[in-house]
């Protein structure tokens, strides 16, 4: 049996694990990474890779997947560029919904009477299942909020204490531009 792609019917799916695989594409990744801590911003350094099963009971899909991919940030302490790999795995229950857009643009999620489940469910509409939305979701809940040196090397920023150091009298060191804010901000508080 050859294994599903990222987007597949309800139909494909047995009673029994049908194994599935795929790359969710950089674009892909980096319309959800890209601005998510300012200019610091997360970045994909490759496509991520996606394995995993899914099987169904009636019409709810249960899925199992492992994804792993590679992304790039700035620390927010030192501006270092660095690397972080993420690999983990997830799981999810899918259930029949449908969903509407309202006037506000917001998306509203209604289950179908027969389902009094919790809010909180995953949802597929009609007979096509696609994950890469759902995936790419998974990937931004892992991402540290201030990604630093420690999540990516496993220990301090090894420039940190330089970076905080107070410069002796003379002439003003040359500053990152991304730095320029605070030492505005520092300037009128001073």
């Amino acid at each position: 049996m050859t294994p599903l792609d990222l987007q597949f019917k309800l139909d494909d799916l047995l009673d029994e694990p049908r194994p599935f695989r795929g790359e969710i594409a950089v674009e892909a990744l980096d319309e959800v990474l890209r601005g998510m801590i300012g200019e610091l911003g997360y970045r994909a350094c490759g496509p991520a890779v996606v394995r995993g099963s899914a099987y169904r009971s009636k019409r709810d899909v249960f899925i199992e997947a492992e994804v792993s991919v590679a992304v790039g940030f700035d620390c927010v302490r030192c501006l270092d560029p660095l690397e972080l790999t993420l690999a983990r795995t997830v799981r999810h229950l899918l259930v029949p919904g449908k969903r509407e857009t309202t006037p506000e643009s917001e998306v509203t999620v209604e289950f179908s009477p027969a389902d009094d489940a919790d809010e909180d469910l995953d949802c597929y509409e009609g007979d096509a299942i696609d994950l890469v939305a759902l995936l790419r979701e998974d990937i931004l809940l892992e991402l540290p909020m201030n990604p630093t040196c420690i999540e990516a090397q496993g220990g301090a920023c090894p420039r940190f204490d330089e970076v905080l150091a107070a410069p002796a009298a003379g002439p003003e060191p040359e500053v990152d531009p991304r730095w320029a804010p605070l030492l505005d901000l520092k300037k009128k508080l001073s």
